[in-house]
């Protein structure tokens, strides 16, 4: 079973339970791994040691089963959790799952594309795995004039180079400029999928309409 790590997550506190665990999940191992299912939501965890687990979801793609490895919630702290958002989790109502073969169809998020190289994805408003191009683009340091044709995932580039960790080392506010009302509404989705924020400068969301659209973006 192919594994993906979501960029933004840090098993560093629990480095060797963590990768003990992975490798039960990625044989399919999943008593092992005590893999249970998160009751009322798409999804599951695995147990780190008596009071660390590794949330994560089932996914496909084409007819490929993958595993998307979300985050390590430590001290049973669910109500921390990004993902979860606040939900009651009691431990002992949790769903055991001992075979992939046991997951509900609801449960799977589709894919759209996965790259043949490379374990990370991102997340906006949905899943994002970008190619060695996006990937380059998204490794440079700012400012950063980006080009390309609509669709080519300028706009996903933008905000995720804003948020992520190789943004710029003091992250401020980010301003958005366009003329399009439809990328107004688009790029402020992006922005606020799965709960993004920009703690350590209070950023606040901004669209200013004014300047002609053109195929590119400046991040800076």
């Amino acid at each position: 079973m192919n594994l993906y790590q979501y960029h933004d997550l840090d098993p560093a506190p629990v480095k060797a339970q963590f990768d003990k665990v992975v490798t039960f999940l990625r044989e399919g191992n999943f008593k092992a791994a005590d893999v249970k299912k998160m009751t009322g939501t798409p999804y599951y965890r695995a147990r780190l040691n008596d009071t660390d687990r590794l949330l994560f979801r089932f996914a496909r793609y084409q007819e490929q089963q993958c595993l998307l490895l979300l985050e390590v919630i430590l001290n049973h702290a669910y109500d921390k959790s990004r993902f979860l958002r606040g939900a009651g989790i009691e431990e002992n109502k949790l769903q055991p799952l001992t075979t992939p073969g046991q997951v509900a169809a609801t449960d799977v998020q589709p894919l759209a594309y996965v790259p043949a190289k490379g374990t990370r994805f991102h997340l906006l408003d949905k899943v994002l795995f970008f190619d060695e191009v996006q990937q380059e683009v998204l490794s440079l340091p700012v400012p950063l004039i980006i080009i390309g044709s609509a669709g080519s995932g300028k706009t996903a580039l933008t905000w995720k180079k804003s948020s992520c960790s190789t943004a710029p080392k003091k992250p401020g506010p980010v301003l958005y400029v366009t003329l399009s009302a439809y990328l107004t509404e688009n790029a402020s989705r992006l922005y606020r999928g799965f709960g993004y924020e920009n703690p350590p400068a209070g950023s606040r969301f901004s669209v200013i309409p004014g300047i002609p659209e053109k195929p590119s973006t400046f991040l800076g």
